[in-house]
């Protein structure tokens, strides 16, 4: 026999609604997985040679010392320098160092551009001065290049062989000695006042013994050779002048305050270290004194006597 149990059939599943779109979603932000960082490559090392190590230490130690020798002779020059300031007085002069300088062309070479042939009036120093004035005495002149600056302001002085220029109508005598060599004097009037404005020159004939006396004073080369030479016994002491300018080997030109009131301007030439074989040398001096205010007149006197015989070129 067979018993039915009566039961009651399940209902149907109804279908889902309102499923919140964020079912299954958290409020939290979402990160994402981190990638791992990517290692940074090692650079290549560069690897110096230990040889180019010593030679940079070597070269660095040699640069040290050069510039701390550097930096020591400048200090010791520079005692040495304070030292000479300091010296006393009595010091003797020192000699000119004679440093040559570029020959350059002899036409006006001191610097006068403009220059014309003038008529001068000329006078012979080994007359008497008192026939210079003679009313009746007839003048002589002499034509000569001179700068245009000094035409109105000079005269030619003649003193055996050799002329200069010189202030108009000054008064003064001269000697000519083929052993001692021609001197001149001038001055401003007829007193003759050594210790006044005055003008000396001095010129030598070709070897004679006094040209390398005078020159000494002013010519290193002289004084050191001065036994060779024959004049040992002669040599005169160092001119005493302020200051001494080696225009070339030959040339020196000097200056010196004098009297509180007078500057002396002069030049000189000697050319002695040329001629030690052939004993042709020569000596050349002009000295020039005038009041201080004066003192660019006595310069283009200067540089007129050095023009006129080409001496920066000898």
């Amino acid at each position: 026999m067979v018993y039915y149990c009566c039961t009651s059939m399940p209902e149907p599943a109804q279908p889902v609604s309102n499923i919140p779109a964020n079912f299954g979603l958290s409020n939290q932000t979402i990160i994402p997985p981190e990638v791992p960082a990517e290692m940074p490559k090692k650079e290549k090392s560069v690897r110096i040679p230990p040889y180019l190590i010593v030679i940079a230490v070597v070269y660095i130690l040699v640069l040290y010392g050069f510039f701390g020798y550097v930096l020591l002779k400048k200090n010791n020059l520079k005692n040495s320098n304070a030292n000479t300031t300091t010296a006393q007085p009595s010091t003797s002069p020192a000699l000119p160092q004679i440093l040559e300088q570029a020959k350059t062309s002899s036409a006006s070479s001191r610097g006068f551009s403009d220059v014309e042939l003038s008529k001068l009036p000329l006078i012979d120093l080994t007359t008497n001065w008192i026939d210079w004035y003679e009313p009746e005495t007839q003048p002589q002149y002499m034509n000569m290049v001179v700068p245009k600056d000094l035409i109105q302001k000079v005269s030619v002085y003649k003193i055996g062989a050799f002329y200069y220029l010189a202030p108009s109508y000054w008064y003064g005598d001269g000697d000519i000695s083929t052993q001692f060599g021609t001197t001149s004097r001038l001055f401003p009037d007829k007193d003759f006042n050594e210790k006044r404005e005055r003008i000396l020159t001095f010129f030598s004939d070709k070897s004679p013994r006094e040209a390398l006396v005078v020159g000494a004073q002013f010519f290193p080369w002289i004084r050191e050779h001065a036994k060779e030479l024959g004049v040992g016994d002669a040599i005169l002491p160092v001119s005493s002048v302020a200051t001494v300018s080696a225009i070339t080997s030959h040339l020196v030109t000097y200056s010196s305050i004098e009297y509180d009131t007078y500057e002396l301007l002069g030049v000189i030439f000697c050319d002695a270290d040329k001629h030690l074989q052939d004993r042709q040398w020569q000596t050349m001096q002009l000295e020039v004194r005038l009041s201080r205010e004066k003192r660019s007149y006595g310069e283009q006197l200067i540089n007129a006597f050095i023009d006129q015989y080409d001496l920066k070129n000898k």
